[in-house]
């Protein structure tokens, strides 16, 4: 039955008072039957049909204030502690590698800073940069594993990480274009 002061839907058929507007509920009120047959029900159906549902935007807002940050940190603090090995004698063999990695990690880290900027100000170019984020780990690691094996050590932990790279770019840009109305500044 429906409330015919206030239109709420009550689905107690013993109720004698609307709960929401506490209008007298008799024989003037609408069954459900009723309202089904009705045009005015019938047009709300079809005006529904654009409705969208709001998305939530827990994994981005979880890139934006904690991931992206933690590996900037990270990469930017890694990639410090491998220049300052390049002067070390036992890493002199590989100083350039090191140098290499270490430029990858830091600009890695730059550009994880500015992923997260994008996602906490809901920038319209979140999704790019979430992407360029990933392209660049990706990019960086490849880089990396290719140095580190040219002087004859396996650096294994890459293999891995592009893998995860290559998943979080697919999945992440699925995620934000369905919240582009989200992300518009």
């Amino acid at each position: 039955m429906v409330c015919k002061k206030c239109g709420t839907m009550i689905t107690d058929s013993s109720a004698e008072l609307c709960p929401v507007c506490c209008a007298p509920l008799g024989e003037e009120n609408f069954s459900n039957e009723d309202i089904l047959k009705s045009d005015h029900y019938v047009d709300t159906l079809k005006s529904s049909d654009s409705y969208t549902p709001q998305l939530g935007t827990k994994w981005a807002d979880f890139l934006g204030y904690f991931a992206f940050w933690l590996s900037a940190i990270v990469s930017i603090i890694v990639g410090l502690w491998c220049l300052s090995l390049t002067g070390s004698y036992s890493y002199r063999r590989i100083s350039g590698t090191l140098v290499f990695s270490a430029i990858c990690l830091i600009v890695t880290g730059i550009i994880c800073i500015l992923g997260a900027l994008s996602i906490i100000k809901r920038k319209s170019s979140a999704n790019n940069m979430v992407t360029l984020v990933y392209v660049t780990s990706l990019v960086a690691d490849i880089l990396v594993y290719i140095a580190f094996s040219s002087t004859g050590i396996m650096y294994n932990l890459s293999i891995p990480r592009i893998v995860i790279a290559i998943l979080m770019i697919i999945i992440n840009r699925s995620y934000f274009e369905k919240r582009s109305n989200i992300f518009v500044n």
